[in-house]
């Protein structure tokens, strides 16, 4: 009997280890714009983009014109989701800790000029709490 419960037990978790993952979302974890090419009839919709920087470099330097080039592909009225964070270590009494600090906006397409100058402004406020 403990020989046909090991049987079906090692049957049954060799066909659920086995199974396919069906895993739809992707990542992109940077780009180029200098070494992209051209995309004919591309179109984004409900875009959310998400950046996370490690360094006050890296903040200081971040384009944020760069955006308006994906958000000029969009459809009108379409979602836009933008965050920023920033990760910092930080020693406190002796003790290395690593924090953060995160910036979110939602806009809309048809506002590109809108969402563009708040982004910017998150920039700069992120910027002045990351020289503190």
């Amino acid at each position: 009997m403990k020989t046909l419960f090991f049987v079906i037990a090692l049957g049954f978790s060799t066909l659920m280890v086995g199974q396919k993952s069906e895993k739809t979302s992707s990542t992109v974890t940077s780009m180029n714009y200098e070494d992209s090419t051209e995309v004919e009839n591309m179109n984004l919709s409900n875009l959310k983009i998400d950046v996370s920087m490690k360094s006050l470099k890296e903040l200081k330097e971040f384009e944020v014109e760069n955006l308006r080039e994906i958000f000029d592909e969009m459809k009108p009225d379409e979602k836009i989701e933008f965050s920023l964070k920033y990760i910092y270590p930080e020693k406190v009494n002796n003790v290395e800790m690593t924090r953060s600090f995160s910036y979110k906006l939602e806009g809309n397409s048809n506002k590109i000029d809108d969402l563009i100058t708040s982004i910017s402004e998150i920039q700069k406020i992120a910027i002045r709490v990351a020289s503190k």
